[in-house]
């Protein structure tokens, strides 16, 4: 049993209303966003993982200093992998997929600009000091504008940063 408005208008599905752009607002479909995270995220795990060779072999050349991110981007490209496959088989199969709003798509331009700009920015200061500096610029381009929010974290992964890798496992940050 339909409910219909005295005018005789038809009645809009709750799922079928088209909301109004917001200011700013980008659309685009999920499988071109699922798409291009997919190839970005592998993009930046084969330049991890060909970054990392200059960084000095351990004792046993399978661990040292690229162990660990080596071992982030072989995952990172897995999932990136994983995902651009369910991709190209929801758009094989033909897959309506509804539009994803973006609604501050300059941070997150500013963001994917920051992720590329990180391992530069460590090669150039050194670990710590490049983390100091491009943590808390991430911090506030994703939306924290409260000073305790943007240091406190930032601070607190440096110090874990510290503790772990050079105090307990004894691998020098680049």
């Amino acid at each position: 049993m339909a409910i219909e408005p005295a005018d005789g208008a038809p009645v809009a599905r709750p799922d079928a209303v088209q909301t109004s752009a917001v200011r700013g607002e980008l659309q685009v479909s999920a499988l071109v966003a699922d798409a291009s995270v997919a190839l970005f995220m592998l993009a930046l795990a084969v330049a991890l993982w060909i970054g990392v060779g200059a960084f000095a072999p351990g004792p046993w050349r399978a661990q040292g200093a690229g162990s660990f991110p080596r071992s982030i981007a072989l995952l990172l490209g897995l999932c990136s992998l994983l995902l651009l496959g369910r991709t190209l088989l929801a758009w094989r199969a033909r897959t309506r997929a509804r539009p994803l709003a973006f609604r501050r798509p300059h941070a997150v331009a500013a963001a994917m600009g920051l992720a590329l700009a990180y391992p530069p920015l460590i090669e150039a200061l050194g670990y710590y000091p490049a983390t100091a500096l491009w943590l808390p610029l991430l911090l506030w381009v994703a939306g924290c504008r409260k000073p305790k929010l943007v240091v406190l974290p930032a601070l607190g992964f440096l110090v874990f940063s510290w503790i772990v890798f050079q105090q307990l496992l004894g691998t020098p940050m680049p």
